[in-house]
């Protein structure tokens, strides 16, 4: 698709220029479209506009050296194309809800905030359909019992995976108990992201055993995304929900977890019709 390789390319140019005043003439030009064209391509490829991708992406990598290197704040204004000190602060703290000092002093901002620079891959993967559905639902409490993984590392999910299926075969009737593959958020005071994970069923699914963990979560509101295909590309749909949807929406994070229900409409990992819910706890 060319179209996304055009993108491709603004993107590139964008990154290699955010040290400086971009506009959108600027942009289109190095792709050959005209401002009108690009505009509503971009947007319609990314979700988002072109102004708001470069906004976001100026005050990420502000932020990033803010916390790294420590800089003046009126030095990072500059240095990443702001008109004036004011023009930063404002912008920073509409993005990241505190201002540039607050963050200094803290080191910590929402982490769904800090958007990635867009790749062709992912670009590829939210103009394939794969997020077939969004709704907003209520559920009640929900009891887990399953086996956690330490890190967000693949090796570890997976293998908490194996040991719950492992459990579930060995069960007469726990393979037909749905399964939940919960995500808990760390809160540590730094940019990057840590978590752990839970390979759960509810608790009548598996026997209780030493090596296990049990979680109670409590009722809640969720916006709830239909994630279609291939399990892998699982980060890919939650780079959509967290670096774009969640930005254009009235919906507030309200826990420090999210989870992802395999139910009847799943069926193998790799299948292109499997389809995984994607669970995010929220506030209106």
């Amino acid at each position: 698709m060319d179209y996304l390789n055009r993108v491709r390319e603004a993107v590139l140019y964008i990154e290699d220029h955010l040290q400086r005043k971009l506009t959108i003439d600027d942009v289109a030009s190095t792709v050959g479209y005209s401002k009108f064209h690009f505009q509503r391509l971009f947007h319609h490829v990314s979700k988002q506009t072109i102004g708001q991708y470069i906004l976001s992406r100026k005050l990420t990598e502000a932020a990033r050296v803010l916390w790294e290197e420590q800089s003046k704040v009126v030095e990072i204004a500059y240095e990443y194309g702001f008109e004036s000190h004011e023009t930063f602060t404002r912008a920073f703290k509409n993005r990241f809800g505190m201002s540039p000092f607050a963050f200094k002093r803290v080191g910590k901002v929402p982490n769904h905030l800090l958007n990635k620079r867009l790749e062709l891959d992912y670009l590829t993967h939210i103009n394939d359909d794969v997020i077939s559905s969004i709704e907003v639902v209520n559920l009640g409490e929900l009891n887990l019992r399953g086996y956690k993984a330490e890190s967000g590392k693949t090796k570890d999910i997976h293998q908490a995976w194996r040991k719950l299926l492992l459990k579930q075969r060995n069960s007469h009737e726990g393979s037909k108990f749905a399964k939940y593959g919960l995500i808990q958020y760390s809160e540590i005071d730094e940019l990057e992201l840590n978590y752990s994970y839970l390979a759960a069923t509810t608790m009548d699914g598996i026997e209780r055993e030493e090596n296990q963990q049990e979680l109670v979560i409590s009722p809640s509101k969720y916006v709830v995304f239909d994630h279609k295909g291939d399990a892998d590309r699982l980060p890919l749909t939650y780079q959509y929900i967290y670096g774009t949807w969640f930005s254009e929406n009235p919906y507030s994070l309200v826990e420090s977890y999210d989870f992802e229900f395999y139910g009847e409409s799943f069926s193998e990992v790799s299948s292109r019709d499997s389809i995984i819910r994607i669970f995010i706890p929220v506030n209106d």
